[in-house]
């Protein structure tokens, strides 16, 4: 009788829509109460739907847990939905890789464009929730970069190590190196911004003890120029974290590292004319969104709150619309990720450890797991290895990844295929 209580009570957790300990979602861990949101850098906004996007990772009541997701909320805030996890992620060994940032949400074609801190560089592209995979485009080590996509025109303008003109959006990396158009040779930006034919650079200036923004003004037109054709149009004493250009004003974001003057929200209009320059908001921001009808701006302060601030009128109406601080709401049961069933125990695969937390790893048909941390985790080892994905050491191919059509050769417990001509 008592065996079938707690069984009962069990389902019972399970089934309930409000939790606040994982222990009342009944299977703990392999139950979770998914609550409040871990909030990461960036912020979009979908014309089209209204809602606001962002990314970060859910709560249990040990902590976050599970993947990263990119998340809505309607514009007026209100409750927040994933409309997808990001599963790209390897939270350990060689293959690391771990999303930290929202660089754009692309209306149009519904993709998100993620940095994710890598082995090498951090790797910036767009994310497939279908692949379950980060199509790195850029890796931005030793320099800042500059995105700004246009999806009316089909064209990506980039401060690489120059000022580029891509007239595509690149999904995979090859694209890089289909025509692209260099406008500025040897200019570096953090932002760009393009109204008709005119470009706009915001770029950083670092002293020993001071910072300073450049506003540059040039030409899309322009190709292969080189940094001098570019004017100098407006410069702020401290660096800014966000940058946009409407037809008519310039919106900058400032987080008041040097200079107090400069935090917040302000405005100026396109001809540059800082006699007219007006303060909207005065927290420290991280990222904001400017609607296409210029009517409000949406940011997110560097604690991590969310906020929008009407733009006409005199006097900004500011409201609060999330934050990560804020009294936790009542959180719903969940499985632990890949976890299936009503008590949450199944796995259609292998269970893997992090830091207490169970994951089920699904296995791909030749018997590996469709992620991996270390080489153990890979069939047959030494012929494979892990590196995030299990693969076959190099010219090894087969099923297990010991077919050679060469010679052998082994080297400290490591075996390598030399194949003739390659």
């Amino acid at each position: 009788m008592i065996a079938i209580l707690a069984l009962f009570q069990l389902f019972q957790g399970l089934g309930k829509g409000d939790c606040q300990e994982n222990w009342q979602c009944g299977n703990a861990p392999f139950s979770i109460c998914q609550s409040k949101l871990n909030v990461y850098r960036g912020i979009g906004f979908d014309e089209e739907s209204g809602q606001l996007i962002f990314m970060g990772k859910f709560n249990g009541s040990n902590g976050p847990v599970g993947a990263t997701h990119i998340v809505q909320m309607p514009k007026t805030g209100g409750s927040i939905s994933s409309k997808f996890p990001i599963l790209s992620d390897i939270e350990q060994g060689s293959g690391y890789s771990f999303a930290y940032m929202l660089n754009a949400w692309l209306t149009k074609s519904n993709v998100a464009w993620i940095s994710a801190a890598q082995r090498m560089a951090p790797a910036v592209g767009p994310y497939n929730p279908t692949t379950k995979t980060l199509e790195g485009i850029w890796y931005t080590r030793g320099f800042n970069l500059g995105l700004l996509f246009d999806e009316i025109n089909s064209r990506t303008f980039v401060c690489e190590f120059d000022v580029n003109r891509y007239n595509l959006i690149p999904k995979v990396i090859e694209d890089r190196f289909i025509a692209p158009i260099t406008m500025y040779r040897g200019q570096q930006c953090r932002f760009l911004g393009v109204v008709g034919n005119d470009l706009y650079l915001a770029s950083m200036q670092y002293g020993e003890e001071s910072v300073s923004t450049t506003i540059f003004k040039g030409s899309i037109n322009c190709v292969n120029c080189t940094a001098a054709n570019l004017v100098s149009f407006m410069v702020f004493p401290d660096e800014i974290s966000a940058f946009h250009v409407s037809s008519t004003h310039f919106y900058f974001g400032g987080r008041r590292v040097y200079s107090p003057t400069y935090s917040g929200i302000w405005t100026v209009p396109i001809s540059g004319d800082l006699s007219q320059l007006r303060f909207l908001v005065s927290d420290k921001i991280q990222s904001m969104v400017v609607d296409a009808a210029q009517q409000y701006v949406y940011y997110q302060t560097d604690d991590n709150v969310f906020k929008s601030a009407s733009i006409q009128g005199n006097h900004p109406i500011v409201t609060t619309l999330y934050s990560e601080h804020s009294p936790s709401a009542s959180g719903s049961c969940a499985c632990a990720p890949g976890f299936t069933g009503a008590t949450c125990s199944t796995c259609d695969g292998r269970v893997r450890w992090v830091d207490g937390n169970p994951q089920c790893v699904k296995l791909l048909a030749n018997g590996n797991p469709e992620t991996c941390f270390y080489d153990w985790e890979c069939n047959n080892p030494p012929y494979t290895y892990c590196s995030g994905q299990c693969q076959c050491r190099n010219n090894f191919v087969g099923d297990r990844c010991d077919q050679c059509f060469g010679t052998i050769e082994w080297s400290y417990g490591y075996p390598s295929c030399n194949v003739p001509g390659i």
